[in-house]
C-alpha cells in the first residue's frame, strides 16, 4: 500500500498534500455515496444474517458472532472469483478506458457523427468481450472447483455436508462479480443514480431472500444470496444495454 501511494504521489504532482473539500455539499455526490453504501450493505447483509440468526450463528466472543455453516463456504466462493475479477478490471482499464477516452474526445473536439458512433460501437464490443471472457474463464475455474471440491473440503476438514451450499455460493459469487462489473461500467458513464437504485435493489433483495432461505431450511441456504444477484445482474444488463443505445442522444441532449 505504501509503495502504491508513493507511485500515485509521484505521478500526480500537487501543491497541496491533502484536501478535504470533497466533504463540502457542492462537491459531494450523494448518489455515488449511497450507491457504494447500498452495494456494500448488500454484499455483507447475508453474512450478518447468518452470523446473528439463532438457527445459523453463534457467539464467538461477546457481540462477535460467526456461522459454522456459512463462513468457510462463502470464503472459498469469494476466492474463486479472483481470476475473473483480474481479467475484467484489466479489460476495463486497458481496453474500455481507451475507447471511452476516444469517444468523448471525439464529442468534445467536433468529431463526425460516424466517428462518434464507431467509438460507441467499439465500447459496446469491449463490454461484450469482457463479459464473454468472465463467463469462459470463471466457468472453467468453477467447473474445476466443483470437481475438486470434495478433496478440498477433506483437506480443510470441512464437512462434506456443506458441498451443496458451496456450489450455490460459488455461482452467486460469479454473479456478484458480473454485477460489480456492470456497475463499474455505469460509473464510467456517470450513471450514478442508476447504479444507486441497482445497489439498493441488491441490498433489499439479499436481505429478504436470505431471511426467507433460512426459514425454508438448510437445503435452501445460499439461494437468497445467489437469486438476489441473478435478479439484479439481469436487470443491470438490461439497463446497461439501454444506456449504451441512448449514449449518443444523452451525451448531446443532456448537457
Amino acid at each position: 500500500l505504501v509503495a502504491l501511494m508513493t507511485l500515485i504521489i509521484k505521478s500526480y504532482n500537487a501543491t497541496i498534500f491533502l484536501k478535504v473539500d470533497f466533504f463540502l455539499a457542492k462537491n459531494f455526490y450523494w448518489s455515488l455515496a449511497f450507491a457504494g453504501l447500498f452495494y456494500n450493505f448488500g454484499a455483507w447483509v447475508d453474512k450478518f444474517i447468518f452470523w446473528y440468526h439463532p438457527a445459523t450463528g453463534y457467539a464467538v466472543l461477546g457481540r462477535l458472532h460467526a456461522s459454522i455453516v456459512y463462513d468457510m463456504p462463502i470464503f472459498l466462493a469469494y476466492l474463486s472469483i479472483l481470476p475473473g475479477m483480474a481479467i475484467f478490471f484489466f479489460r476495463l482499464e486497458a481496453d474500455f478506458a481507451e475507447k471511452y477516452e476516444l469517444y468523448y474526445d471525439a464529442v468534445r473536439n467536433g468529431g463526425t457523427l460516424k466517428m462518434i458512433r464507431t467509438y460507441r460501437d467499439e465500447m459496446i464490443n469491449v463490454i461484450r468481450h469482457a463479459m464473454h471472457e468472465i463467463i469462459i474463464i470463471q466457468g472453467i475455474v468453477d467447473i474445476l472447483l466443483f470437481l475438486s471440491a470434495p478433496q478440498i473440503f477433506a483437506a480443510l476438514k470441512i464437512p462434506q455436508l456443506y458441498l451443496g451450499l458451496f456450489y450455490v455460493l460459488t455461482i452467486g459469487a460469479m454473479l456478484q462479480l458480473a454485477f460489480m462489473s456492470v456497475l463499474a461500467i455505469l460509473y464510467y458513464l456517470d450513471r450514478k443514480m442508476v447504479a444507486m437504485w441497482l445497489s439498493l435493489a441488491f441490498f433489499v433483495l439479499n436481505t429478504l431472500l436470505t431471511l426467507l432461505s433460512i426459514d425454508m431450511g438448510p437445503a435452501m441456504f445460499g439461494y437468497g444470496y445467489a437469486v438476489s444477484l441473478l435478479i439484479v445482474f439481469t436487470a443491470s444488463i438490461v439497463v446497461l444495454r439501454n444506456e449504451m443505445e441512448r449514449l449518443n442522444y444523452e451525451t448531446f441532449m443532456l448537457q
